[in-house]
């Protein structure tokens, strides 16, 4: 029993330390992309979108979004901003949307974990997502949707863009390179032995009831699972690709994918700082019941 025990254990490291080894130079190639774009004038490219129709801004805002390198947290301070100087509000929840839903290190970890037939479905469904939300909210008053009290909530850790020149910007872009890779890489590890321990015991067949018993039913218990089990996009993916090989029919993937990066808790707590309890609850049941409707899709087209 203890060697069975032992054997294993030792077949989850195997398999671990294998997705690592697999994930890991999409994972370096992401952060450092994020770092390069960081660095970029795709914030003042947002203001000037800004001063454009909505036909024009909000797709514009969802495209910057996805590349754009901020997490929530860091977002979040520079829509206070943005709104304090009159820019229209559609856009920047486009943006706030994609951004939390999609960046770089994102998009290469899903290319890496997953493949590039997921990664470039997440990409399209996230731009459709935040794009859908913009234009909701064109015809929506700003002063019905936004907390009253923005700004004073605590806690939100302040991430505002920076300009370095020479050595200076390098060392810092180095070493933001590195806390990155630290941050992202302790959740991508947990994420591969987690993937690893579904992979080796739990019982093959029960993800097959679970998530295939039917598209329907797979795919909404994966949208709502994705609110409270979902923890960290980097770490969740080795989790998804293990849980694709035992059984979880795409289409459930890319609805727990799309839902749980969105409206984990977390983010939720903060986005609370900026819009309406009311609108934050319109917003998970959008989230819900649009990650349905494109699981059940790309499961169809599958």
């Amino acid at each position: 029993m203890e060697h069975y025990i032992l054997e294993q254990v030792l077949l989850v490291f195997m398999i671990a330390g294998r997705t690592l080894i697999g994930l890991a130079p999409y994972l370096i190639a992401g952060i450092i992309l994020g770092e390069l774009v960081r660095n970029l004038s795709w914030i003042y490219r947002l203001g000037d979108a800004g001063q454009y129709s909505g036909l024009v801004s909000i797709p514009l805002a969802a495209s910057i979004g996805v590349v754009s390198p901020l997490c929530t947290y860091g977002t979040i301070p520079l829509i206070f901003v943005l709104l304090r100087k009159g820019f229209p509000l559609a856009p920047l929840v486009t943006f706030l949307i994609a951004s939390s839903s999609l960046n770089p290190q994102l998009f290469f970890v899903t290319l890496g974990g997953i493949g590039l037939e997921m990664a470039l479905v997440r990409l399209v469904t996230v731009l459709i997502f935040s794009m859908l939300a913009g234009f909701i909210l064109i015809r929506v008053p700003a002063v019905s949707v936004l907390n009253p009290h923005q700004g004073e909530q605590p806690g939100i850790h302040q991430e505002e863009p920076e300009r370095t020149e020479g050595g200076r910007g390098i060392n810092v872009s180095l070493r933001r390179i590195w806390k990155d890779l630290q941050y992202i890489g302790f959740y991508v590890i947990v994420g591969c032995l987690v993937g690893a321990v579904i992979e080796v015991f739990v019982p093959g067949q029960w993800l097959t009831d679970l998530f295939s018993s039917g598209p329907f039913t797979s795919i909404l218990v994966a949208s709502i699972l994705g609110v409270p089990v979902y923890v960290c996009g980097g770490g969740t993916i080795p989790v998804i690709g293990s849980l694709i090989s035992s059984g979880m029919n795409v289409g459930a993937a890319l609805a727990f994918l799309t839902v749980g990066q969105v409206v984990r808790i977390t983010p939720l707590i903060a986005l609370a700082s900026l819009i309406r309890i009311r609108y934050l609850i319109f917003f998970v049941i959008y989230s819900i019941l649009y990650s349905v409707v494109i699981g059940l899709i790309y499961q169809t087209i599958k």
